[in-house]
């Protein structure tokens, strides 16, 4: 599947992972090229693993872990575990290496086409946004999972 900047598409081919106890995973069933707000074509390969929205089951009241919005999610997930390759593409337009341009760039992409896929959940877009910008790092960096 090829996606176009803020594309929404008619259908995400995702499969539930069972069996990993106080995780909630899916995985990606086909290829999805995506292009992104700075022209970057984004490979979300199959078999790629997310765990969609990371919030915990006392909030899904408030901020559920999909909807409209999911691509926007899926998105994120890449860009978290892509980040070598987001590092050399920051670098390649500022001609050095800024490790946080990219975890920046990951968490308002999200944002971005949270706001322009669901448009009518501004609140609960903007409460993903401010959490993956404050709490995000551990994850980012690799030094924490998030079980839900």
């Amino acid at each position: 599947m090829k996606l176009s900047y803020l594309e929404q598409p008619n259908k995400i081919k995702l499969s539930f992972v069972t069996g990993k106890v106080g995780y909630r995973t899916w995985v990606v069933e086909e290829d999805m090229l995506v292009t992104l707000s700075d022209g970057y074509e984004l490979l979300i390969p199959k078999g790629f693993e997310t765990d969609l929205r990371s919030s915990p089951k006392i909030l899904w009241s408030l901020i559920q872990p999909y909807g409209k919005s999911l691509l926007a999610y899926i998105i994120h997930d890449r860009l978290y575990a892509d980040k070598i390759g987001q590092m050399i593409h920051f670098a390649n337009k500022n001609g050095k290496v800024n490790i946080y341009d990219a975890k920046k760039f990951a968490d308002e992409e999200m944002f971005r086409w949270a706001k322009a896929l669901s448009p009518d959940t501004k609140l609960e877009n903007y409460l993903s946004y401010k959490a993956v910008r404050w709490f995000g790092n551990p994850v980012y960096w690799g030094r924490k999972s998030v079980p839900i």
